[in-house]
């Protein structure tokens, strides 16, 4: 085990450490777009996979899931921007970020 965790170790520092912002959007308030039904749950898979497959390296503690669907509203164009400058002013210089958005796209 002591061999594996050393690898583990090697490569994560290869890799450098996972920032992710994922964003479902299921309900949209504007009569313009449908509502879905599977993009919170799209993002919502991104997310707990990143945090369970140790090789994926995600730091959890500056990773973030953001959802609006009948249970959660907190996917807003406000809060999805104040997200990104935190984990942008967050991550150091070895770190990626990751953004993933489910929901429709618009220009």
């Amino acid at each position: 085990m002591k061999v594996i965790k050393k690898q583990r170790e090697i490569l994560n520092d290869l890799i450098g450490k996972k920032n992710l912002l994922a964003v479902g959007v299921n309900n949209y308030s504007n009569n313009e777009f449908g509502n879905l039904n599977k993009a919170c749950n799209d993002a919502e898979t991104i997310f707990y996979t990143f945090k369970n497959v140790l090789n994926l390296n995600l730091d959890i503690s500056k990773s973030k899931l953001l959802l609006s669907n009948d249970t959660k509203s907190d996917a807003t164009r406000e809060n999805i921007l104040y997200q990104l400058k935190r984990i942008v002013s967050e991550t150091e210089y070895e770190e990626n970020i990751v953004f993933y958005f489910s929901g429709h796209g618009h220009k």
